[in-house]
């Protein structure tokens, strides 16, 4: 082993590597979790991995000696024939593989892997500012934008909670949370819901089925919390698009009665859901004016079946 080398221990034998290592392909496993690696082991152990005889009867097994607790190896890295042993281009350690044309340079492990293409690019970093503290990045790739791994995670938490500030749990049409990375996914998936329930509310000629009027009162107040955060967010579409205001068509055409308990569920699906979209804040860059263009029509819409809902339900509590 040259100077200054980190010894490296056989996970069959648990002892020190001390000659050529053998590159081999394995797998880990920790409960029930199982992923491939590709590890060093030393020599007695890999050549105890093939079957051996004497005397006509076979001694040794490689199912056997190529298992052990929470690791095993299968074969050789590389697709051809075993190789003399080869120095790392990283560390200079001797390793032994097979011959393969898809395996360009001998790497004893992953992290030396890595510092080889580090070093192939220089290692000298971007020298630009580190985004999270400012200091020069001076190590790393060409693009390294952080100059630390410390670095590099509180910026990812920074991301993290202004995405999560942006956008708020959304409900879906059933008061569920919606599950959502950006607010751009969780807009796109409210107003989606929006339009559907709105357009079944715009299509409802009458109710049909016996309401009290403290029920009645309830889904009034309960629609015109509604068309408050749906007005909202169509001014701020209005902002984003920079188009005309989209007027609200007050004259839908009633096409069919509906049962109570369909209008009962509808406002309670149509009051979660605005619930959720009254958390959305500021649009982020994400929603663009076209967009936005596209969502302030679907506003419209919709406070169009707001309205026209009320009108019914108004109508229905004076018979």
């Amino acid at each position: 082993m040259s100077d200054g080398m980190s010894p490296v221990v056989c996970p069959m034998c648990d002892g020190e590597i001390a000659g050529p290592g053998f590159l081999v392909e394995a797998a880990r496993s920790k409960g029930r979790r199982r992923w491939g690696v590709r590890e060093l082991i030393c020599e007695p152990c890999y050549r105890r991995g093939f079957s051996t005889t004497e005397d006509g009867r076979i001694v040794s097994t490689a199912f056997t000696e190529r298992q052990r607790d929470r690791f095993e190896w299968y074969s050789l890295a590389g697709r051809g024939t075993e190789q003399p042993a080869e120095p790392c281009a990283a560390c200079g350690r001797q390793v032994v593989r097979n011959s393969d044309p898809l395996l360009k340079r001998v790497t004893c492990s992953h992290s030396c892997s890595t510092s080889l293409t580090r070093t192939r690019n220089g290692n000298n970093g971007s020298g630009q500012p580190c985004e999270t503290c400012g200091t020069t990045v001076t190590t790393g790739r060409a693009d390294s934008r952080y100059c630390s791994a410390a670095c590099r995670q509180k910026a990812y938490r920074q991301r993290a909670s202004t995405g999560a500030a942006a956008a708020r749990p959304l409900l879906d049409a059933r008061g569920r949370r919606m599950p959502q990375r950006s607010q751009l996914k969780a807009l796109s998936g409210g107003m989606a819901h929006l339009g559907g329930l709105c357009e079944a509310f715009t299509r409802t000629g009458s109710v049909e089925g016996t309401a009290d009027s403290a029920e009645v009162d309830q889904w009034s107040g309960d629609l015109a919390e509604a068309r408050e955060v749906v007005e909202v967010l169509r001014q701020k579409f209005r902002d984003r698009s920079g188009a005309a205001d989209v007027p609200v068509n007050s004259e839908p055409i009633p096409v069919r009665p509906v049962q109570r308990k369909n209008v009962a569920a509808g406002v309670a699906g149509l009051s979660g859901l605005c619930a959720g979209l009254s958390g959305v804040g500021e649009l982020g860059a994400e929603v663009t004016p076209e967009l936005a263009a596209q969502w302030q029509e679907q506003a419209a819409e919709a406070l169009a079946g707001i309205d026209h809902i009320v009108n019914v339900l108004d109508t229905h509590s004076h018979e």
